[in-house]
């Protein structure tokens, strides 16, 4: 009896032990998941959250100007430069989509119809609306195509009047994660550029492509 006694206290001991190797075994991994979980929930590229950034206009293609002085419009094709800078805070939802508020300072340099130059300053506030391709995204990449619309005011030495300006433009690129709350974006566009007066039909409308970059921290 006492012998059964000793063998059963020696095989209760070893299942607590192998219990026990299994709860420590089943911990770490718990513990590594959980770590594993914080890295990706931090992408800059797939968390949800606000976040601020910049972006800067670089290089510019193609374009059109349309001149409209109240009585006719004459439109040409022409390569138009625009300089766009821009202050943005944004959200990212859990869909991987973008809402961004922006204020856009812009220098635009272009030709009217009868070859007299036409450049004009403009300063908007807007929003832009991104819609993120999660279907070609990575852990670090995140394809997106991009609409905005801003309003606001412009500057022009060859006018008196105070000017109104819209500017619309749609756009597709690749943000990219650099750091845990940092991520990159590089993309092209097509803009649309406008303005007038409050008191004449006057208004000259620009168009043009270009290459932007930016960059986002993630609060």
């Amino acid at each position: 009896m006492v012998k059964k006694l000793l063998w059963a206290a020696i095989l209760v001991g070893n299942v607590a032990n192998a219990n026990e190797a299994v709860n420590v075994e089943t911990n770490s991994t718990k513990v590594s998941a959980s770590g594993i979980v914080p890295v990706v929930s931090n992408s800059s590229t797939k968390a949800s959250g606000w976040y601020a950034g910049v972006g800067v206009g670089l290089v510019n293609w193609g374009g059109s100007v349309a001149v409209d002085d109240g009585y006719s419009t004459q439109t040409i094709d022409k390569d138009t430069e625009d300089k766009p800078m821009m202050l943005k805070v944004g959200y990212v939802t859990k869909s991987e989509n973008r809402v961004e508020l922006y204020y856009k300072k812009d220098s635009i340099e272009t030709t009217n119809a009868s070859n007299v130059d036409k450049p004009f300053d403009t300063s908007t506030f807007g929003i832009n609306y991104q819609w993120g391709l999660s279907s070609l995204s990575t852990n670090e990449m995140l394809p997106y195509i991009r609409v905005g619309i801003g309003f606001g005011s412009g500057d022009a030495d060859w006018v008196a009047n105070d000017l109104n300006a819209v500017d619309f433009d749609i756009g597709l690129g690749v943000h990219y994660q650099v750091a845990p709350k940092i991520d990159v974006s590089a993309g092209i566009y097509r803009r649309a550029v406008g303005i007038s007066t409050d008191n004449s039909d006057d208004s000259v409308i620009a168009a043009m492509n270009g290459v932007e970059i930016g960059a986002n921290y993630h609060f």
